[in-house]
């Protein structure tokens, strides 16, 4: 979960198998979710509230619950 920016994707179907640690979310409209969290805007933000606290200087620890205090 540490990245250089929020990749997010929509698995609409639930069959995709993670090889990596992700956090997952469930909602009524995912294309919402998802138009958020990769707007470049989103990154911005949790590059501003988060920066350093990755395993290198330059990359970001998300959290489930960083990732839902992103204004909408």
């Amino acid at each position: 979960t540490d990245a250089h920016e929020i990749a997010p994707v929509v698995d609409r179907h639930g069959e995709w198998l993670p090889s990596v640690p992700v956090i997952t979310c469930t909602a009524p409209d995912l294309d919402a979710v998802m138009d958020v969290l990769a707007s470049p805007d989103a990154t911005a933000w949790v590059r501003h509230h988060a920066a350093g606290s990755g395993l290198s200087a330059h990359t970001v620890r998300l959290t489930p619950r960083l990732l839902a205090s992103i204004p909408v």
